[in-house]
């Protein structure tokens, strides 16, 4: 399974969890959430994250919506980065 994103970019919470993506070589995808659309208050969006906020990882069935544990779970993919 690949990891997605659901991120705004500019966001420095949707930044930080790219950057640990990207340095630990992970595969993942990026889902663009523009909020400056509404796009997360989207039913689609809120049935992955009921508060309506990003960031939003899924991993298959996993989801997450709080940026230090994303980083924490990413970081547990790739134990041997230290």
């Amino acid at each position: 399974m690949t990891i997605e994103l659901y991120v705004f970019p500019p966001s420095p919470r949707a930044f930080k969890v790219m950057t640990v993506a990207n340095h630990l070589g992970l595969d993942w995808t990026l889902r663009f959430v523009d909020l400056t659309k509404g796009e997360q208050k989207t039913p689609q969006y809120a049935a992955l994250n009921p508060n309506m906020r990003m960031p939003t990882l899924t991993d298959g069935d996993y989801v997450l919506w709080e940026s230090n544990a994303m980083g924490q779970y990413l970081a547990s993919k790739r134990p041997e980065s230290g």
